[in-house]
């Protein structure tokens, strides 16, 4: 699968393993060890040439052990043995770009595929048109896991196979949904890596999942998959329902987060946000099994996909249609804040929208480096996640650390921002626009207001942004278009940045997901690019 080559920690001694898979222990090392200190990064190269870098922080401590400091545990390995634990390493890190789980990739909806080694600025103009499906209905972004790509019709191989014929090279899907189950305007959310759920039809209620294999509850003649389980909202009933409520339903994407499924449901039986068990086992009963939530909020409307982080649930609320919106953030455990049978959570905190709480919604809510970014209307405001100083008043609402606004030419699109390497990548009419993610350059005044840094020119309608390797990636109405993300050599005093690969010309293009040295959009059909 990948190869090492030995990496020498000059500051301990200790050696990386060879690529025979052998230990060497260093120069002057005992079966004691040493009591060095730190050594915060690593190399270690695969096929073909690539350095990956460990940046996780090594200390020896002792009887020859280290220590790998991760986000929230220390583990003390032998010395000896850190050939396996680097292989470990490797073999997530490895893994990690070979995924696209969610809609946004991962339940802060950042945007961003931090895995991507192949695909960079200097070789993503030579990307070209590898396979794609027979025309479809789906709109919204693939999902990738485990060598296959999803979509809210079925599954596809990412590489071509038997199944794929003609030229261009068309193929067929692995397995397909019932049409009853096909909600072309969200993207399919793995969980655990052997499911993936998706909410149904704006025609049906609830949200349905299915087994990503294609072998559970699969028939292998007609290759449709029924679902593993489906969920139902009854013990929740509807006190004052907005009448038009359900026109809103399906739209987002379900979050999972650890063993939890969270995903709205605004139809006019129960206009609420819902957690339930991603596993389909807890509140679930029957065959096939249909399952209750864990727990859900008082009654809003969330028509758009939550972001979680921190143990918080962020959501956006509308009135529905541009009243009263708000950012609501609930404890995802459904425990602070909860409380009743059936459990029923209030909200921990409240951002305030202000003057632009009749503005229309946007698409998301990510959630990067303790900030949560909201969009609103024309206008971006930015919350600290918890909540952060300028909050009061029982129950608590907080006010944003900064806004902005966009020039009125561009106008905001409203589509899903996406944040990477200090940069909130906001989609609009025109392209995609910069703004300083931390509120620093280009900001100031009380309130602070911020102006933007640079502009990615489409000179079209964006989609949602995804950025991967110095690469930013975006879709629209004029198909799928890839620029450098770093904007130094972009021209004018308010830089406009060209893209650098322009593909599908006059063609929708969905949101892009990049994975492993392939980008799969879908445009009418999923269609898949990779390097020549």
């Amino acid at each position: 699968m990948f190869g090492c080559e030995k990496v020498e920690d000059t500051r301990t001694g200790c050696h990386l393993p060879r690529s025979d898979g052998n230990p060497e222990p260093g120069a002057g090392e005992s079966a004691q060890g040493s009591t060095d200190v730190l050594h915060q990064q690593e190399q270690v190269e695969l096929v073909g040439g690539r350095r990956l870098e460990l940046r996780h922080q090594v200390r020896v401590v002792g009887l020859g052990a280290k220590h790998i400091h991760g986000a929230r545990s220390t583990v003390a390995i032998p010395c000896r043995m850190r050939n396996r634990v680097v292989l470990v390493v490797l073999v997530l890190l490895v893994a990690s770009a070979c995924q696209w789980t969610h809609y946004r990739g991962g339940p802060t909806l950042a945007g961003v595929q931090t895995g991507e080694l192949t695909i960079d600025p200097a070789n993503v103009s030579t990307l070209v048109e590898q396979w794609r499906s027979p025309a479809g209905t789906a709109l919204a972004a693939p999902t990738v896991a485990d060598s296959r790509v999803h979509v809210t019709e079925g599954t596809w191989p990412v590489a071509t196979g038997p199944g794929c014929s003609g030229t261009p090279t068309t193929c067929a899907p692995s397995w397909t949904l019932p049409v009853d189950y096909a909600n072309p305007f969200a993207s399919p959310t793995l969980a655990f890596g052997s499911s993936f759920v998706l909410p149904m039809p704006m025609s049906q209620t609830g949200f349905a999942t299915f087994d990503a294999a294609g072998i559970e509850g699969c028939d292998t003649t007609a290759t449709t998959c029924a679902p593993r389980w489906t969920t139902t909202t009854d013990p929740y009933t509807s006190a004052s329902a907005h009448p038009d409520a359900h026109l809103l339903r399906g739209t987002g994407s379900p979050t999972v987060a650890g063993s939890t499924v969270f995903a709205a449901d605004t139809t006019a039986a129960g206009p609420r946000l819902y957690a339930f068990d991603a596993s389909g086992a807890a509140g679930c009963s029957g065959v096939p099994a249909v399952c209750e939530p864990l727990w859900a909020t008082d009654e809003r409307v969330f028509p758009l996909s939550v972001a979680v982080d921190g143990g918080n649930v962020y959501a956006i609320e509308d009135g529905p249609f541009e009243v009263d919106a708000a950012l609501r953030v609930y404890d995802a455990d459904g425990s602070a804040g909860c409380s009743g049978t059936p459990t029923i959570c209030k909200p921990l905190w409240s951002g305030d929208f202000g003057v632009h709480a009749d503005g229309a919604i946007g698409w998301t809510s990510p959630v990067v480096d303790g900030i949560v970014y909201a969009i609103i209307g024309s206008t971006i405001l930015a919350f600290a996640s918890d909540g952060g100083p300028t909050c009061s008043g029982t129950p608590v609402v907080c006010q944003p650390l900064w806004t902005a606004g966009v020039p009125g030419s561009y106008g905001i699109d409203l589509r899903a921002p996406a944040v990477a390497d200090g940069l909130l990548l906001v989609p609009t009419h025109e392209g995609v626009i910069a703004f300083d993610a931390t509120g620093s350059a280009s900001c100031g005044g009380v309130p602070k207001t911020c102006d933007p840094l640079h502009y990615y020119l489409t000179a079209s309608l964006a989609t949602s942004a995804t950025v991967a390797n110095g690469v930013l990636y975006v879709g629209g109405d004029d198909g799928l278009f890839a620029f450098d993300l770093d904007a130094t050599a972009c021209a004018g005093d308010f830089p406009l940045c060209e893209p650098i690969w322009h593909a599908l010309e006059g063609q929708w293009a969905s949101s892009p997901t990049v994975v492993n040295g392939h980008v799969h959009v879908t445009a009418g059909s999923l269609v898949t690019f990779g390097l020549p």
